[in-house]
């Protein structure tokens, strides 16, 4: 993901070498960065490990509802200490992706996301 001007106005930076890696990806390296392992995050954030790791490794099909994988995410990126925006943008544009690919079409068939995007941008500012 490229970061626009407009994203690093709204405090939405990525980490310095997180140029166009997935969420998931700069996740892991905050972790491994932090020196945690995959059992401290999924306790610290009260979740499962094996969601922690499918969040890491993009797994999108063993996640769960898209909100709560973005405030999983967040919860994570505050733990390794990377910035909450970026990385429920980074996440969200990820799932959009690929739902696209799998045919669907937000616009039209699923008016949920209409809400998601909304609430967005009432709690990111986005």
């Amino acid at each position: 993901m490229f970061v626009t001007e407009s994203h690093a106005a709204r405090g939405a930076q990525p980490p310095g070498w997180a140029i166009s890696i997935q969420a998931g990806e700069a996740l892991w390296r905050g972790r491994l960065r932090v020196g945690l392992s995959l059992d401290d995050i999924a306790a610290r954030i009260g979740a499962d490990p094996d969601m922690v790791g499918a969040l890491e490794n993009s797994d999108f099909d063993r996640l769960p509802s898209r909100d709560l994988s973005i405030a999983m995410a967040r919860a994570y990126a505050e733990i390794v200490g990377l910035s909450r925006k970026w990385v429920a943008l980074a996440l969200a544009k990820e799932l959009v992706r690929r739902d696209e690919d799998a045919g669907f079409d937000h616009r039209v068939e699923h008016p949920p996301f209409v809400r998601i995007r909304l609430l967005m941008r009432l709690y990111l500012g986005v």
